[in-house]
C-alpha cells in the first residue's frame, strides 16, 4: 500500500482591513495617505515662516520631501538644539516640521549647514 505523502497548511492573518474614513477604499489600497515623492534635498526650496498658533508664537518650515525617519531625526537635533518643543505635520504634499518659539533666522542656518535651500 502506498502511502500519501501531503501537508495541510493554513495561512491566517491577524490583522483586520478597515475602511478609510476620507476615500472609503480599504486602508490596504487607499490612495489618500500615500507618502509623498521623495527628493533629493538640493532639488526644492524650503518655505520658513513665523506665526501665532493658539496665542504662541511658532516657527514653521516646509514642505520637506525626506522620509518621516530622517524628519524625525531633523526635528530631534532641532529641538535640542533650540531648546525648545516641536512637531512634524504630515500633509498630503509633504512634511512641515513646526518649532515654538521664534526661531527664523537660527532654524534657517541650522537647516542650511544640513544642504537643504530656501527660497530668500
Amino acid at each position: 500500500m502506498a502511502k500519501l505523502n501531503f501537508t495541510l497548511e493554513a495561512k491566517f492573518q491577524d490583522t483586520l482591513d478597515t475602511l478609510c474614513k476620507k476615500c472609503g477604499e480599504l486602508k490596504s489600497a487607499c490612495v489618500c495617505k500615500s507618502s509623498p515623492a521623495l527628493k533629493e534635498k538640493d532639488s526644492y526650496f524650503l518655505g520658513i515662516n513665523e506665526e501665532k498658533a493658539s496665542g504662541k508664537d511658532i516657527t514653521r518650515c516646509g514642505i520637506f520631501y525626506e522620509s518621516k525617519e530622517e524628519m524625525q531625526k531633523i526635528l530631534k537635533e532641532a529641538k535640542k538644539h533650540f531648546a525648545s518643543g516641536g512637531k512634524l505635520e504630515e500633509k498630503e504634499s509633504g512634511i512641515f516640521l513646526i518649532l515654538q518659539g521664534k526661531h527664523k533666522k537660527n532654524l534657517k542656518s541650522f537647516l542650511k549647514e544640513k544642504n537643504f535651500k530656501f527660497k530668500k
